[in-house]
Parts: C-alpha cells; structure tokens; sequence
C-alpha cells in the first residue's frame, strides 16, 4: 500500500479500509511534474514505513526485526511495502527487494522488466513491460499465480491481488474467502487492494469497493 509524499503521513495503526482508500484516491491526486531524480515517493507496510528524499534515495523507518528497514543503496522510481518486506523498481523496471526473505519475497524473477510493482503480505506482483503479469513470494493459496492477459496495473493485498487489464476490467486470484477475489463488473482506472477487501475508481469517476466491509466502506465515501 503505498502514498504519494504531499499528503499527509498514515500511521500504520490506522484501519486496513483507511490504507486502501488512501491508496486508492491518490491515484486521482494530480502530481506536480518532477523527473526522475526529484519525484517524491512514499509507502507504508506492517508497521514500517519507506520513503525517497530529493535524489532519490530510499529510507526506511519503524519495525526492522526482519530488515525490511535495511534499504539498498540506489535509486528508485517507485516502491512498495508489504507486511515485512520491500521492493523499489529502478528507471530501467529492474526490482530490488528487501527484508524477510522466506518463501522467496526479495527474489524477483531475473531477466524480467516491470513497469509497475506492488508487494502484498508476503509477495509481489507486477506489471512486466510486455503487458503480462509476474508474481513472486507465498503461493499458499494462489496469489503468486496471476491469470494470462495484458494488463496496466495491478495491487497486491493480504493474500491475494487483483489487476486492471487494457480493457479496463479486474481480474483476481488468491484468496477469496471475503470476497476480495469478487470484483464487480465495469471500467476501471486505478486500484488498491488490503486485507480481505478491494476498491477501484471507475473510469466515471466513482469508487467501488468489494469484500470484507464493503458495504460500509462504500456507504462513507465521498460522493463526487
């Protein structure tokens, strides 16, 4: 779950639904233009948090009993956090991963460009430069082991992941034990997955949610 610096800082001891409509409505948050080099870039994981300063460079703060406050020294376009682990995917869409390193989360795959990552509980999944999807970490219940397709984006929660295809559908796997592998139906623009739920903006504009609290979820957003 990750959040654009100029917004105010979420302690990691809010509710899940406060992470994911927080990461979910910053995707709609016009971004000054800034380059590579100067982009602001934050995110939030099991009470531990990242963030890049003005060059770029990572560092991280709070729980470290696994490392996953150990950053690497480089520099990153974006990154993302899960429960006790870290990946920040450099200009040239190479992922580096840190922190808990069981079940295969800091390794990525090798020879595989992303254009888009996102660490859920206890792996990560990404966009690769061809459009397809690539997972790695905890395959427990499925989550390492996205569909075939082309997609744009894709958002990784506690046991599952969901992703946006060029069609602008979602498409889920992992677990779905809540209802979090439910997505309705629809055009979508962005998305971010947490603990047993999901939400997505509509292409209109809107945001749906599905899953775990849903209902209530949905009935306090905002209407716009």
């Amino acid at each position: 779950m990750n959040c654009t610096a100029g917004m105010s800082p979420i302690p990691t001891t809010q509710p899940t639904w406060r992470l994911v409509l927080c990461a979910v409505l910053l995707t709609l948050v016009a971004v000054p233009s800034a380059t590579a080099a100067t982009r602001p870039v934050a995110a939030v994981g099991g009470y531990f948090s990242c963030a890049s300063d003005s060059a770029a460079k990572t560092s991280c703060w709070g729980r470290s009993d696994r490392a996953q406050t150990t950053a690497p020294s480089a520099t990153f376009e974006s990154i993302t956090l899960g429960h006790a682990h870290a990946c920040g995917l450099s200009s040239t869409g190479v992922a580096t991963c840190w922190g808990e390193s069981t079940l295969g989360r800091t390794t990525p795959p090798k020879n595989v460009s992303f254009v888009e990552l996102s660490a859920g509980s206890t792996n990560t999944c990404g966009v690769v430069d061809d459009g397809t999807l690539s997972c790695f970490g905890d395959n427990t219940v499925g989550q390492s082991g996205p569909p075939s397709g082309q997609f744009e984006h894709v958002a990784s929660g506690f046991d599952n992941a969901c992703a946006i295809s060029t069609s602008r559908t979602i498409s889920c796997w992992g677990d779905d034990a809540r209802g979090q592998g439910a997505p309705p139906a629809g055009a979508f623009t962005a998305i971010s997955m947490g603990d047993g739920i999901g939400c997505a903006a509509r292409s209109v504009g809107t945001i749906a949610c599905w899953g775990s609290g849903s209902s209530s979820i949905s009935s306090s957003i905002p209407k716009g």
